[in-house]
């Protein structure tokens, strides 16, 4: 097991997580909510190893991990990807306004606290369009919110991954290896 201070999504037992999917008037999403789904918390449709998330970390946790969630569909800005400010802030205020569009849809959100510390462990963020250069904004990667302020059903964001829908936006499809590495760093 990681060491305490390496705080963030339980190594064991059943652990729920949500998946975000953010699209952008000039960029529309081409997967349905399904496919992340069957992707991410389902038996996936691909072989092994990148079958899903759930079945990557079943096998790698010799049965000791269960990662199960809801992926709350497509959020649509009504503005233009390039509208976002490419900084932590930015990203951030993204992040909630898409969740408290879902807040006000009544989701629940307090299921996400897996080990009952006050913070949502662990969520992941997809998003619509080409992706930038490594390690840009618009890559993928494990961070952390930092807004102590935004809470949802009494629980303060935690770790959280940033990644694409599609590698070759608009063509080809979702696969979960970028977010199978991502969780890892949680």
């Amino acid at each position: 097991a990681p060491p305490p201070a390496w705080a963030g999504l339980p190594t064991k037992g059943t652990v729920k997580i949500l998946a975000l999917l953010i699209a952008f008037s000039d960029y529309p999403p081409t997967t349905p909510a399904t496919t992340f789904a069957s992707r991410l918390f389902g038996d996936g449709q691909a072989a092994a190893p990148f079958d899903s998330l759930r079945n990557f970390y079943r096998r790698s946790s010799y049965d000791q991990l269960e990662i199960q969630g809801n992926v709350l569909g497509w959020y649509t800005t009504p503005y233009a990807r390039s509208a976002v400010t490419e900084t932590d802030a930015g990203r951030q205020s993204l992040i909630e306004e898409a969740l408290t569009y879902y807040d006000q849809q009544g989701h629940n959100f307090s299921q996400y606290d897996n080990d009952g510390d006050g913070a949502i462990d662990y969520f992941c963020v997809f998003w619509t369009g080409p992706h930038g250069e490594w390690a840009s904004f618009w890559w993928g990667y494990d961070t952390g919110f930092y807004d102590s302020s935004f809470r949802l059903d009494g629980k303060r964001l935690g770790n959280y991954s940033w990644q694409w829908e599609l590698y070759n936006y608009p063509n080809g499809n979702f696969s979960p290896s970028t977010i199978i590495h991502e969780t890892g760093h949680a």
